[in-house]
């Protein structure tokens, strides 16, 4: 993809794969792996990113990305239709539609501006909030410390995974702190049923906190914040780490690891497994502390996934497809 400056999220869907990088979404055929344009570009007008592209969803009439406080629709084809303005605080979770709805988990405040952690809301379709449906997600990301702080902060390498999906008319809500457990809730936020499986949880190597820390003490941020930050991992892995859902299939992916290929639970869309195997290909090891971020970073199309890397020989990044 020399089109491709550094890409920030993967998706797949219709025919299409959507690439998105600090400015632009870069639209190819999936089955050729041709390119066929670019989508937007920086700026404030009709179709453009105030901060590049945000987080995109491919449903089957249109892609839709988040741009600051600000869903857009495209064409499945790559053209702007219209753009609806978001709460202000649904920035960090994607704002999704979902029948003549919209789903989200803002993101609030404590007194002291410490993020809170975020609960569902189902919003009409004036955009004003209807009823919550979802208990608090796990508790997010502290703050780095301030600057010129030379007190100890604690840093959790490892989090939870709570995160959701607007599927067809479902909304489906990962929560690994029940183990492997997604509770599926219609357009009204009504409580359907909940897909729960017991998981081995992995336990966390001895190695995990010092490689980290090694690497932190590699990078040029170590003087400035990295030195300051008192890093805490648990025993355990959570039950599970990402997941997605593609053709009435649900995809989980868990810590256990054989080699450099990591363990797949592939369900049927009423959650009964069909599929235990290792052939997850990424290593989620940088995003334990973020696990939600790991779903951009590939997806999934007739049973494969697709990611993104970057091949050092060509200075370039490709696409990769198993």
């Amino acid at each position: 993809m020399p089109e491709v400056a550094e890409p920030g999220q993967v998706c797949v869907g219709f025919g299409g794969l959507y690439v998105s990088d600090d400015r632009s979404i870069y639209l190819y055929d999936f089955k050729s792996g041709r390119f066929v344009k670019k989508v937007g570009k920086r700026g404030q007008g009709p179709g453009e990113f105030t901060m590049g592209p945000g987080h995109m969803t491919v449903f089957p009439n249109r892609l839709v990305v988040g741009d600051f406080n600000r869903i857009k629709y495209f064409s499945l084809d790559g053209i702007y239709r219209e753009q609806i303005e978001t709460p202000s605080n649904t920035s960090l979770f994607p704002f999704l539609p979902i029948g003549r709805n919209f789903v989200g988990f803002p993101l609030e405040r404590k007194k002291d501006g410490s993020a809170a952690t975020p609960f569902g809301f189902i919003y009409g379709p004036d955009l004003k909030p209807k009823t919550t449906f979802f208990g608090k997600f796990a508790e997010l990301l502290g703050g780095p410390p301030p600057p010129g702080s030379h007190v100890k902060t604690d840093a959790y390498l490892i989090r939870e995974y709570c995160d959701y999906i607007a599927y067809k008319d479902r909304i489906y809500v990962a929560d690994s702190r029940k183990g492997l457990s997604i509770s599926v809730f219609d357009e009204n936020g009504a409580f359907l049923r909940e897909i729960c499986h017991p998981i081995d949880k992995v336990k966390v190597p001895h190695s995990f906190v010092n490689d980290i820390v090694k690497k932190w003490k590699e990078s040029k941020y170590w003087d400035s914040s990295l030195s300051y930050l008192n890093p805490i991992a648990a025993p355990y892995f959570p039950a599970f780490i990402n997941f997605k859902i593609k053709d009435d299939r649900i995809y989980a992916i868990t810590a256990a690891n054989q080699g450099d290929l990591y363990e797949v639970i592939v369900m049927n869309i009423e959650g009964t497994i069909l599929e235990r195997s290792f052939r997850f290909p990424i290593n989620p090891e940088s995003y334990f502390a973020g696990p939600w971020a790991l779903g951009m970073k590939y997806d999934v199309e007739d049973g494969r996934f697709v990611w993104f890397t970057y091949n050092d020989a060509k200075e370039m990044y490709e696409i990769h497809i198993r």
